[in-house]
């Protein structure tokens, strides 16, 4: 990450794919009654170094200045602080571990809720039944609710498992990384190869985003139903003997 105060370094943010810190939100006049940060810094300085989308490839953080408290004592909006932070693609806000003053849990929350990315899967669709040696697909529909794309190398992973109990589950990684997922909608198609040595019966379904090296999952996604392993079981599937 690039200070935002060094106009050097912004201008290097878009063209080597960084991201960007500022160590001040929140400032709505406590150093001057002419200039804050808020108002006349931030975005003057995104629009100056061309910095404007240097979220799509690099994290945006942001430090509280002072602390909530400050904001509430100054008697300045709390979710206008945090709905610009969003506006400019936050992933990360920094209250210095302070303690929240009266009220602001529930705005702490809503911008949990929309701050960096946010995956929420909409849709999956696959064969009911399958048999050995048949190459399928699994569509799945995806919708990242946040403000931000994810910026780490996770993979989209499905695992069939045998609902008898008996045997083990076959986990299949897919090529399509979650990395530069924008705020929007995002459709993927995954392979399901059913190997011969796939016991015949019914099989749960589950989906996962995971890391690619250990395969175990790694994301914690926008809908109920997680499992204590981490996955998601969405659908059953029938395996043909």
């Amino acid at each position: 990450m690039v200070l935002i105060g060094s106009e050097e370094g912004m201008r290097r943010t878009v063209k080597d794919g960084l991201g960007w810190r500022a160590d001040c939100l929140g400032d709505m006049g406590g150093f001057s009654k002419t200039w804050n940060h808020m108002d006349d810094f931030y975005l003057q300085q995104l629009a100056r170094t061309g910095a404007e989308e240097a979220w799509k490839t690099g994290p945006v953080a942001f430090e509280s200045c002072w602390d909530m408290r400050k904001w509430k004592e100054a008697g300045w909006d709390i979710r206008y602080i945090f709905d610009y932070a969003l506006r400019c693609h936050g992933s990360y806000v920094n209250n210095k571990s302070a303690p929240l003053p009266e009220g602001a849990r529930s705005e702490v929350e809503r911008l949990l809720r929309r701050i960096g990315y946010r995956l929420l899967l909409r849709e999956v669709l696959h064969p009911a039944r399958l048999k050995p040696g048949d190459d399928a697909q699994v569509t799945l529909q995806w919708e990242n609710i946040g403000v931000a794309p994810p910026y780490l190398d996770a993979r989209v992973a499905l695992r069939l498992r045998p609902t008898s109990g008996a045997g083990e589950p076959n986990v299949l990684v897919a090529t399509a990384s979650i990395r530069g997922w924008q705020p929007g909608p995002h459709r993927i198609e995954v392979p399901l190869p059913v190997s011969a040595g796939l016991r015949a019966g019914r099989h749960e379904l589950a989906v996962g985003i995971v890391d690619p090296q250990s395969h175990q999952p790694a994301v914690r996604l926008a809908v109920v139903g997680r499992d204590p392993e981490g996955w998601y079981p969405v659908s059953h599937v029938e395996v043909a003997p």
